[in-house]
């Protein structure tokens, strides 16, 4: 380069931001060594250590139950623990339970049995479609007399009826929510995280798979009943519609799905339970 002033002044720079760079290293490698000298210290008060990195689905594990496949993953051997020894504990102690969430229950209570009606999931291929939920929450408090039905989700803010009680407002957290199923009579549910709690707390719970694996993941829930249903989708676009009612026989599978056989299923829980222990 020609030594002009112009060029002087770019070679400043240059090194005015290689000296801030350098700087900026030397802080980072300062923390960084704090932060790992302080992370080894902590690691020195245990004993065992297990790498949650890898998913089970990674490390081959997939012809496993969930609960068999972690276990395993603990190093230890899942055949040699009793099922009935593979249950899920939710510990609420710590929770204080808001009063306008404990009101609300006492008075739901004193109306009826509470029957929660949770029809969607992350995964919306693992949720019941919104017109099929609305059918069905409608069939509910006709054919479902003895129960307050109800939701944590919003669903459809047409339904005017003393029986549907909206919780959304009251189900801030994930706490709040494990402390409303808790306290809930019998469930109907989504494949979703509802029923790992409801099982917890030992809630009779009918929950509609569309996964075919379905008996895998509840190996060893006792207290869930599952309805499959097949999905028989086409897609003939590769368009995403909005409208479920758009896509080629999303609804058929789902119109099969009758109250008679969910309320059917949770009347009869209990004595089939009462058979197999």
């Amino acid at each position: 380069l020609i030594p002009t002033k112009e060029n002087q002044e770019k070679k400043e720079n240059l090194l005015i931001r290689k000296k801030v760079l350098l700087q900026n290293q030397k802080i980072l490698q300062s923390r960084l060594t704090w932060k790992t000298y302080s992370y080894v210290k902590i690691m020195k008060w245990y004993d065992y250590f297990i790498d949650n990195s890898q998913t089970i689905k990674t490390l081959g594990l997939n012809s496993l139950n969930s609960v068999d496949a972690w276990l395993y993953k603990f190093g230890i051997n899942y055949k040699k623990i009793d099922s009935y020894e593979k249950y899920n504990e939710i510990n609420l102690s710590d929770y204080k339970v808001p009063e306008t969430i404990k009101n609300r229950l006492k008075e739901a209570k004193s109306k009826g049995k509470l029957l929660l009606f949770h029809p969607y999931s992350a995964n919306i291929n693992k949720s019941i479609p919104q017109s099929i939920a609305n059918e069905l929450i409608k069939e509910l408090l006709l054919k479902a007399e003895d129960y307050m039905i109800i939701s944590t989700l919003a669903i459809d803010a047409k339904i005017k009826d003393d029986r549907f009680l909206d919780f959304t407002k009251e189900s801030k957290n994930i706490s709040d929510f494990i402390y409303i199923v808790s306290n809930m009579d019998k469930i109907i549910t989504a494949d979703t995280s509802t029923y790992h709690i409801s099982d917890a707390f030992m809630i009779p719970t009918i929950t509609i798979f569309t996964d075919k694996e379905y008996e895998k993941k509840i190996k060893y829930y006792k207290y869930i009943k599952p309805i499959y249903i097949e999905n028989k989708t086409k897609n003939l676009s590769k368009f995403v519609y909005e409208n479920e009612n758009l896509t080629l026989n999303k609804l058929k599978a789902w119109r099969k799905l009758k109250v008679e056989k969910i309320i059917k299923l949770l009347d009869t829980f209990w004595y089939n339970l009462t058979l197999k222990n």
